[in-house]
C-alpha cells in the first residue's frame, strides 16, 4: 500500500471528526468546556453511576488526569458525587439534570450523524466500519503498549 493512500485515510479521519466534534465543541466552549469534559460526560451518562476509578480507566487516564477534567463538571453542578454504599473511601459520580441535558444535546448531535449514516449507507456498512474501528483501537493500542 503506498504511503498516499495511507495519507487519504488519515486525512479522512482527520476531517470527518473536526466536523463530527464542531457543533458539540461550541456548545461545550460556552461552559468553558472541552472534549475531555464531553467523553466524561458520554461516559457517566452511559454507566448511570461510575466510580471516579472506573471512569478513569473507561477513558484510559490517571485519576489525577480526570480530576482535573471532573472539577469544572462538579463546580457547575453537571456532575454529582455521592460516597459508595459498599466502600466510603469511593465516590460514585452521576449526571445531573443539567448534566444530562448537555450531554443529550452534544452527544445528540452526532448520534443523527450516526443515524443518518446507518440510514443512507446501511446495516452492513457500519457493521464494517465497526470492526474497522475497534481493530483501529487494538492495532493502535498494540503500537503504543510496544506489543
Amino acid at each position: 500500500m503506498k504511503d498516499v493512500d495511507l495519507d487519504n485515510y488519515l486525512g479522512l479521519m482527520h476531517r470527518a471528526f473536526r466536523e463530527l466534534v464542531r457543533g458539540p465543541d461550541t456548545i461545550l466552549a460556552q461552559y468553558g468546556l472541552g472534549r475531555a469534559h464531553h467523553r466524561a460526560l458520554f461516559m457517566i451518562r452511559r454507566a448511570g453511576t461510575v466510580t471516579v476509578g472506573e471512569l478513569a480507566a473507561h477513558l484510559a487516564v490517571t485519576n489525577q488526569a480526570l480530576h482535573k477534567t471532573l472539577q469544572p463538571l462538579l463546580r457547575q453542578g453537571l456532575v454529582l458525587t455521592d460516597i459508595d454504599t459498599s466502600d466510603a473511601r469511593r465516590r460514585r459520580l452521576s449526571l445531573s439534570g443539567d448534566g444530562k441535558a448537555l450531554e443529550r444535546k452534544i452527544s445528540g448531535m452526532q448520534r443523527e450523524v450516526f443515524a443518518q449514516l446507518r440510514q443512507q449507507m446501511g446495516d452492513a456498512c457500519m457493521d464494517d466500519w465497526c470492526r474497522v474501528m475497534q481493530a483501529m483501537e487494538e492495532v493502535a493500542l498494540a503500537q503504543t503498549h510496544g506489543s
